[in-house]
């Protein structure tokens, strides 16, 4: 699977695609995503998305929770299965066509870094996906407590983060080296 991904972004990495990508990245992403931040938080009492924070424990998850109205916890596993997976989906593929083509023209075919740029996402969505559904299961179950599946979906979100961070990191770490390649290329032609 990874290699079929791999070869797939290596194919489709180019400026018209990561558009595409990008925009439906927004459209179908950040759009939707945005619209479910808010309709959790308009419980009000400080009410956010467990899955928005980089780490929470049981306590503070079922504090949280216990802050989200009726409409708020439905709505949260709804959007669990949808915009939640697609958008983090779209993004994700958005950084791997990016990191492609930006480690193409550093690194050899099959680098450990190109395969990075690619598994980094992969691995992010494989991980939110677990998380989105152990989230689904403490807000759909609240007022019923499984500290256990709470450990489990905080140490989701913080691994979540720090893969997604990490993948960042290195696409703006390949186009910074790529910038200062071009600067130090004028800069001896002039």
């Amino acid at each position: 699977m990874l290699r079929r991904a791999l070869e797939l972004c290596d194919r489709h990495a180019d400026v018209r695609t990561i558009l595409a990508a990008l925009a439906a990245s927004v459209v179908l992403g950040v759009i939707p995503l945005s619209y479910a931040v808010a309709r959790i938080g308009a419980g009000g009492q400080g009410a956010v998305p467990l899955d928005i924070l980089n780490a929470y424990t049981p306590a503070e998850a079922y504090a949280m929770i216990g802050r989200y109205s009726a409409d708020a916890r439905e709505y949260y596993v709804f959007n669990a299965f949808t915009a939640d997976v697609l958008g983090p989906a779209l993004f994700g593929l958005t950084i791997a066509l990016l990191g492609t083509a930006l480690l193409r023209r550093l690194t050899a075919p099959g680098s450990w870094w190109r395969t990075a740029a690619v598994l980094g996402p992969l691995v992010g969505l494989a991980v939110d996906v677990a998380e989105n559904a152990a989230l689904a299961a403490l807000v759909a179950g609240f007022p019923e407590r499984h500290d256990d599946l709470a450990l489990f979906a905080g140490a989701a979100t913080t691994t979540k983060r720090v893969v997604i961070f990490a993948t960042w990191a290195l696409v703006l770490g390949a186009a910074l080296v790529l910038v200062m390649r071009t600067l130090m290329r004028r800069r001896a032609a002039s």
